[in-house]
């Protein structure tokens, strides 16, 4: 290989003459640059590695022990730490179909900054903050009220109320739990469900897989997403993870008191209306914390429980999870073990200070999924991730295990440049989930 004139050999420096060089550009020992361009008043640490087709701006700084992997473009005046690997695959392994699979394909559809200031809004949050504020059409959020979503009805006014006069919008994919797909597959009429192409008869018999969904307003594709909660993953966190939990106990609120009124925006019906229990925890960036258990307090037809949530000592949680418990179940009075498998979440909610107040009308009913009909028509723009650095990897200090720690990071945000295009529908029981919000039966 052709060297460029800046290599030093004897200092470790290697530096391919296809290498652009700016002014007054500092480079350190065991240097090993190819195909790159650096830009003017630019330093290169020690043992880093910049390959073809990256791109570093003027006056940055790359800190010992970088890796700089092809076609990753670092602006000017940009400091990079010791030991950070950029990582240049759009597709990473922990994708399946261009969907990254992390924390931050959880907060597109679950991310709210009120609640934990760290995580950007979600769609889930967006579209019902706008059709509080009235930005957006109040059928941008639909409620199943604990039914299933196995008939095409909630679907077709999702794309319908896409689609309509003022929002001009084409409904596309449908995102949802691996439980509401079992749903559709079993129970989805077959006037409803786009012909498979490599199956006989078009594979649109009761049972069969269902690909996508026929509406008036185009076919709307199936996305099962394991990013997007059922039942059993609502379970209190304490429950499945109580040493984590136990180490945020200082999250954990000071008292949790409830009480139940009329409440004209009440939806607790005859069939609701009973004996409930509520468990609270704290939360932050940091983690959730364990709980506390209210009193059993009955409910009647057209009346809400209001919760009375006192902040911890150190008033250091950001927001509350709120759990309830099934109708007429959970036994967790003074004195007797907290049965947490009782519970499933129904809210998370920002922390208003010394003293938070939840009203439960039941508008979010507890241990329920959501699907999401959106427009993902890549000539809308409507609904985008905005990557802002290159996803980076780094190594992390070991440990006396026989693992090698490392971090993955990644800096972007959710942005929905046309909320009325997309629709939530929330509050979905799923036909074969084995916690129901109003019945002690346990599905098998």
């Amino acid at each position: 290989m052709a060297m460029h004139a800046r290599s030093d050999p004897a200092n470790g420096i290697r530096i391919a003459a296809d290498v652009t060089l700016g002014k007054n550009v500092g480079i350190y020992c065991f240097v090993n640059l190819y195909g790159c361009r650096i830009g003017d008043d630019t330093r290169i640490g020690a043992f880093v590695e910049i390959q073809k087709n990256a791109v570093i701006g003027s006056r940055c700084k790359i800190s010992s022990h970088t890796f700089i992997c092809e076609g990753v473009t670092i602006e000017d005046e940009v400091f990079v730490g010791h030991g950070v690997m950029f990582i240049n695959d759009p597709l990473p392994r922990a994708a399946k179909d261009g969907q990254l699979l992390t924390d931050a394909e959880y907060l597109c559809f679950e991310g709210d900054s009120t609640v934990v200031p760290t995580e950007f809004d979600g769609i889930k949050a967006q579209l019902i903050d706008g059709v509080a504020s009235g930005q957006v059409d109040p059928g941008s959020v639909l409620d199943a009220r604990a039914n299933s979503l196995m008939s095409v009805n909630l679907v077709n006014q999702a794309a319908a109320s896409i689609s309509k006069y003022g929002n001009f919008g084409t409904p596309t994919d449908l995102f949802c739990s691996q439980l509401v797909q079992a749903d559709f597959d079993t129970g989805l009429d077959p006037a409803f469900r786009v012909p498979l192409a490599d199956v006989p008869g078009g594979g649109i018999r009761l049972g069969s897989p269902v690909a996508g969904v026929r509406t008036s307003w185009g076919n709307v594709e199936m996305n099962p997403d394991v990013f997007i909660r059922d039942e059993w993953q609502k379970a209190p966190f304490e429950n499945s993870f109580p040493a984590v939990a136990a180490s945020q106990v200082g999250l954990k609120p000071t008292a949790v008191a409830v009480a139940a009124a009329a409440n004209a925006a009440s939806l607790f019906t005859a069939a609701q209306a009973g004996n409930y229990y509520y468990y609270v925890t704290g939360v932050n960036a940091a983690g959730q914390s364990t709980g506390l258990v209210t009193a059993q307090v009955a409910v009647s037809a057209g009346e809400a429980a209001t919760l009375t949530i006192t902040r911890s000592a150190a008033g250091q949680e950001t927001g509350y999870v709120i759990y309830r418990s099934r109708l007429n179940g959970g036994n967790a009075v003074s004195g007797v073990p907290v049965i947490l498998s009782e519970f499933r979440e129904m809210a998370r909610i920002a922390s208003a200070g010394a003293t938070t107040t939840y009203v439960d009308v039941n508008g979010d009913i507890p241990g329920t999924t959501n699907a999401f009909v959106l427009n993902l028509n890549p000539g809308a723009t409507a609904l985008l991730w905005r990557q802002l650095l290159p996803m980076i990897k780094f190594p992390l200090y070991p440990t006396n295990q026989a693992v090698i720690p490392w971090a993955q990071l990644l800096f972007g945000y959710l942005r929905i440049s046309k909320r009325r295009h997309h629709v939530v529908i929330k509050n979905i029981v799923t036909n074969g989930q084995a916690w129901q919000p109003f019945s002690l039966t346990v599905n098998a």
